[in-house]
């Protein structure tokens, strides 16, 4: 089994670590509350919360990339694990609208703009094309 910290190396879309605002809702369930983003990318992200949640369940987020601007999304619960700073839950999002990948990329680039364009030149010198991903 992979680490985190491999997989997370390979994707094409980093995921930022910040610490953002979360309401959540699990489908179909009671369980409901507020989280901490761990990490946030256009595709999914995680989150840091006190309660427990479950494997495979879907969920309904709104996400605060500040105080005056939220994204709604949906998504499914792919893992869940504890650890000394509470429950981890890692999400992937479902049908995710452009807009709001954009709003996304907007915010980290505003934030974490240096991880995000050393993401995508890692392994370029800049004397000459960058590396194919073929």
């Amino acid at each position: 089994m992979e680490s985190r910290d491999t997989k997370k190396d390979q994707r094409y879309i980093p995921r930022w670590e910040v610490s953002n605002r979360v309401l959540y809702h699990v489908q179909d369930e009671k369980s409901q509350g507020e989280a901490r983003t761990r990490d946030l990318s256009c595709a999914g992200l995680c989150i840091r919360t006190d309660g427990d949640l479950l494997s495979d369940k879907k969920i309904e987020l709104t996400i605060y990339l500040s105080q005056k601007r939220t994204i709604r999304v949906q998504g499914r619960i792919l893992w869940t694990r504890k650890t000394s700073e509470g429950s981890l839950a890692g999400i992937i999002f479902d049908n995710i609208q452009p807009e709001d990948q954009d709003l996304i990329l907007d915010y980290a680039f505003a934030v974490k703009k240096d991880d995000l364009v050393k993401h995508w030149f890692k392994g370029w010198d800049g004397d000459q094309a960058p590396p194919s991903s073929a």
